[in-house]
């Protein structure tokens, strides 16, 4: 009973001995196996073409650029805000101009015209796989050159007298501008983008030149013509025409004709003649006559018999039938006012750009019998000529009244009760004259 007690004891014991070693071994080769699964999974491996897994976007400013100015370039990973970009992101920039930074912004400073790339990487700070990357290409524009225009005022003077010149310049990047300026004759002093053109010495024409330049060196230039005469033949009167008593005869009233004088259609002398005698045709002035003044002329028109408000009586009264043939300054004035009573006018209009008073002897006898002795048209030479700087177109009025018809008995010279304005309104001269 012992020995067999013993033996089963033995067998059982062997038997337990025999089953835990077998699950001992089996559980040996699991973990061996999900050791060698996890060191598996652990393992970093090595992909030549990475997925960038975060979204950067790239933006510069400002959107013009020029060579030398500032660009700041901005990162931007969706779903960080600036400070978590900060704290868990780490940037890297490169490019053609040398980016500096390295947050989420980086500038950079071209140095030449032309494209220029910005290439900018993003990773986390914990893990460099998770990465995220931009490119962008900047277009650099050249510098424009400035413009400049020149002009001068006046531009025709007389000897010894000065003329300002007015340079006026643009830069379309608004880049700083200095001046310089040049005359082929005279001397020039600067002030700015102004400067004075002395002609002391000099004649005839002055080319003037105005020069701008930039900070960046890029320059532009433009002329412009001082025309320079002697003072005596400034004050000369044209040859060509027969002189009119200067200062002109005291007349009843004056007025400047709003004419811009120099501008389109009005540049010569003959432009602003024609544009005179245009009106007077068309108002039945067919007969007048031209003479010569300092730097211009004057145009006479026959006298013309009037209302004492400055209507010019119908016709056939307006006018004389017929100029009598001058054998005496008496038979002239006869014929030229008529026997009738009433009032008469005579209108002057005079152009030129030297001052004047019509402060002399009111028009005599002797003056009315060679008003109409210049002849009817502007000579050629002179029609030729520029209109000279700051001409005007004067109109002087003479106005007369006769009160008798004693035939011995003259016109006597009076202060119109009308303006000059009016005169002209009346004989529809104003209209056609003061308009374009």
């Amino acid at each position: 009973m012992g020995l067999t007690h013993e033996v089963e004891m033995d067998i059982r014991t062997s038997r337990n001995a025999s089953s835990f070693r077998a699950y001992v071994g089996l559980l040996i080769v699991w973990m061996i196996m999900l050791s060698a699964a996890t060191s598996q999974g652990n393992a970093q491996v090595i992909d030549s073409n990475p997925t960038p897994s975060l979204a950067l976007t790239c933006s510069a400013s400002p959107l013009v650029v020029y060579p030398g100015d500032q660009v700041t370039i901005t990162g931007v990973v969706k779903a960080f805000t600036p400070e978590d970009a900060k704290n868990f992101l780490l940037f890297e920039w490169t490019g053609d101009s040398n980016p500096v930074g390295s947050d989420d912004t980086a500038s950079l400073i071209p140095q030449a015209p032309g494209a220029t790339t910005v290439h900018g990487k993003v990773s986390l700070r914990s893990d460099p796989t998770q990465f995220g990357e931009c490119d962008l290409t900047i277009n650099v524009a050249p510098f424009q050159p400035p413009t400049i225009s020149c002009s001068a005022n006046p531009s025709t003077l007389q000897t010894g007298d000065t003329s300002t010149i007015t340079a006026l310049a643009v830069s379309p990047e608004n880049r700083p501008l200095t001046y310089t300026f040049g005359a082929s004759a005279g001397t020039i002093s600067v002030s700015g983008a102004n400067a004075t053109l002395s002609t002391a010495g000099a004649i005839g024409p002055i080319v003037v030149t105005c020069v701008t330049s930039d900070d960046k060196g890029q320059t532009a230039s433009a002329t412009t013509t001082v025309t320079v005469v002697a003072p005596e033949a400034a004050a000369a009167a044209p040859p060509e025409l027969p002189q009119f008593p200067w200062p002109p005869p005291l007349a009843s009233d004056r007025v400047v004709i709003p004419l811009t004088l120099g501008g389109p259609g009005l540049k010569k002398m003959g432009d602003v003649d024609r544009k005179i005698l245009s009106a007077l045709t068309r108002m039945g002035y067919v007969q007048r006559a031209h003479f010569a003044v300092p730097n211009g002329y004057i145009l006479i028109t026959r006298v013309e018999q009037i209302d004492k408000n400055g209507v010019a009586v119908p016709q056939p009264n307006r006018f004389s039938d017929r100029l009598p043939s001058p054998n005496s300054v008496t038979s002239y004035l006869d014929g030229l006012f008529t026997a009738r009573p009433g009032y008469f006018r005579i209108i002057a209009f005079v152009v030129t750009n030297a001052d004047f008073n019509d402060t002399g002897a009111p028009l005599n006898e002797a003056d009315a019998f060679k008003l109409l002795q210049g002849p009817p048209v502007l000579p050629a030479t002179i029609a030729a000529k520029p209109v000279p700087s700051q001409t005007v177109v004067t109109a002087l009025i003479y106005e007369y009244q006769k009160t008798s018809v004693d035939p011995d008995s003259s016109p006597i010279a009076i202060h119109s009760t009308v303006s000059a304005q009016t005169h002209l309104e009346r004989a529809g001269l104003w209209q056609l004259l003061s308009n374009p």
